[in-house]
C-alpha cells in the first residue's frame, strides 16, 4: 500500500502529496482511536465484572455466616437432646449415692470408720474386749464349752472343750446361755462344729478345782467410736468403675426408649439441619475474580 502510495506521490504534485500524506495520518488516528475506545469499553466491563463478582463473594460470606450460626445452635441443641439420657442417669445416681451415703465417683470421700470390736466373756462374769480400725482375721461369733480339769493315768491333766457357732444367736440370747446353770447346749445350739481335748503336764489348784465353764466371742462394730479418714484409691475406683457401667446400662436402656416412642435419630436431625442451612462455596468465584483482575491489570498497562 505504502509503495503504491508512493508510486503516486511521484505523479502527483507537492501540493496533491501533501493532501495524501494528511489523509494517511487521519486514517491512523482513527483506527488508534477505535482500539483505544474499544480497549476503555473492556476496562468497563470487566469493572463492572469484578465489582458484581466481589459483591456475589461478599453476599455469599454473609450468608454462609448466617447459616453457620443457626446450624451451629441447632446441631448443639441436638446434641444435647442427644446426651440428656447420660447426663439425666448420671445425675440421678450421683444424687442418689450421696444420699445413701456412698460418696462420690472419681472424688476420695472423707468416710467414717466405725471401730471393731472383739468381746470376750464367760460365766464367771469376766469380760475383756479388742479394739482396732483394722479388720479382725476370724469375726465369727463362737460360743467354747470347757469342762473341768481330769487327771489321767500318766499323771497329766487334760479336759474337753466343745465350739459351737453363734451366729444365728443374739448377743443377750448369749448372756442367757452362759449365765444359766445346767444348761442343755446340744438342745439349744445343736450340735458343736468342733470338738477337742487339751493337755497339760501341769495345772495349778485353782484351775483344778475349777468347774465347768462357757466362754463366747462376739464381734461388732461400735458406731460410737469413730475416726475420720480419705478414702481408699482402690475402693473409689472400684466404686467409680460401677458407676460408669451402672450410667452407661441405664442410658442405654432410656435412648432405646425413646427412639421406639419419638424416633429421635441424632446422626438423622443433624443430616436435616446441615441440608436445610447450607454453606455455599466461594472458591470458583474467587478463582474467577483472580482472572478478571489478572485481565484488568493488563488491560490498563
Amino acid at each position: 500500500m505504502n509503495k503504491q502510495n508512493n508510486v503516486l506521490k511521484e505523479k502527483y504534485t507537492p501540493k496533491m502529496n501533501a493532501m495524501l500524506l494528511q489523509m494517511e495520518n487521519e486514517i491512523l488516528e482513527i483506527d488508534m482511536s477505535s482500539m483505544e475506545s474499544k480497549r476503555q469499553e473492556l476496562l468497563f466491563n470487566l469493572e463492572e465484572e469484578i465489582t458484581s463478582l466481589e459483591e456475589e463473594i461478599e453476599k455469599t460470606k454473609k450468608e454462609n455466616k448466617r447459616n453457620s450460626r443457626i446450624r451451629n445452635f441447632k446441631i448443639s441443641l441436638r446434641l444435647l437432646q442427644g446426651i440428656a439420657p447420660y447426663v439425666l442417669v448420671a445425675t440421678t445416681l450421683v444424687g442418689g449415692f450421696k444420699m445413701l451415703g456412698l460418696g462420690l465417683p472419681f472424688y476420695k470421700d472423707k468416710v467414717k470408720d466405725d471401730i471393731n470390736v472383739k468381746k470376750t466373756f464367760d460365766s464367771f462374769g469376766n469380760v475383756s474386749y479388742v479394739k482396732t480400725y483394722d479388720e479382725f482375721s476370724n469375726s465369727t461369733n463362737m460360743l467354747f464349752y470347757y469342762s473341768n480339769w481330769k487327771k489321767n493315768d500318766d499323771n497329766s491333766y487334760s479336759r474337753d472343750i466343745e465350739v459351737y457357732d453363734l451366729k444365728k444367736i443374739t448377743e443377750e440370747d448369749i448372756i442367757k446361755i452362759i449365765t444359766k446353770n445346767d444348761i442343755d447346749l446340744k438342745g439349744v445350739l445343736w450340735e458343736p462344729i468342733s470338738t477337742q481335748k487339751e493337755f497339760r503336764d501341769n495345772i495349778s489348784l485353782d484351775e483344778l478345782e475349777q468347774r465347768e465353764y462357757l466362754e463366747a466371742i462376739i464381734y461388732y462394730e461400735d458406731k460410737n467410736e469413730y475416726i475420720v479418714m480419705k478414702e481408699d484409691g482402690p475402693e473409689n475406683l472400684a466404686f467409680s468403675f460401677c458407676y460408669i457401667a451402672l450410667t452407661f446400662i441405664c442410658s442405654i436402656g432410656i435412648k432405646g426408649f425413646r427412639k421406639v416412642v419419638t424416633h429421635f435419630y441424632l446422626t438423622d436431625c443433624i443430616y436435616k439441619i446441615k441440608k436445610k442451612y447450607p454453606l455455599a462455596e466461594t472458591s470458583g468465584v474467587k478463582k474467577l475474580l483472580e482472572i478478571k483482575r489478572s485481565n484488568y491489570e493488563r488491560l490498563k498497562r
